[in-house]
């Protein structure tokens, strides 16, 4: 974080006194902290920062319904596979748990595009094109990356064919098996 060049860009955009609320979801110990230390940052160069824990329903709520949407950011947590499709839930215009309500028709054809392309290098130039879409706008900020852990009993075999996956644990369970004493 440049502070100089922040405060420098805030005067410059004629951005005074803001005060910003933010939700977070106060079940998550970790985006508890996330967000006190966001705050922080903000303060440093001169933007006030409300923080307002909600339980999970309550949080999804304001994110599922405008009407009762009573924030300016918001910060929330996802686990995503290594397949791109689904990210398109975040960032298409109708998607499932697009909280920023981010709007990009063009995008949105380039979702339903590569959804059903079957040539794999055609499917990876698409999903590029979308990513530097992405990048230029930035609809959300990605802040930090966590890593899971995952615990199997020894007699459970197939893990590494079974190719975990944070969205879902594994790719695919049926490469799972219980192994014979």
């Amino acid at each position: 974080l440049n502070k100089d060049k922040a405060k420098e860009l805030l005067k410059k955009s004629g951005a005074e006194n803001l005060k910003l609320k933010l939700v977070y979801r106060n079940d998550k110990k970790t985006l508890e902290n996330q967000a006190l230390v966001v705050k922080e940052n903000l303060k440093d160069i001169g933007i006030d920062v409300e923080l307002k824990g909600l339980e999970a329903n309550a949080f999804f709520k304001q994110i599922d319904d405008p009407s009762k949407a009573d924030f300016d950011l918001i910060f929330n947590a996802y686990l995503m596979g290594n397949e791109p499709d689904a990210y398109k839930e975040v960032f298409m215009t109708n998607g499932a748990f697009n909280a920023s309500r981010y709007n990009n028709k063009k995008l949105d054809d380039l979702w339903n595009k590569a959804a059903v392309e079957t040539d794999k290098t055609k499917r990876e130039e698409i999903y590029k094109t979308i990513q530097k879409e992405l990048i230029e706008d930035m609809p959300v900020y990605p802040i930090c990356y966590s890593n899971a852990t995952i615990a199997v009993n020894k007699n459970v075999g197939g893990i590494k064919e079974a190719k975990t996956a944070p969205i879902y644990m594994f790719q695919d369970l049926s490469k799972l098996y219980m192994i014979e004493k």
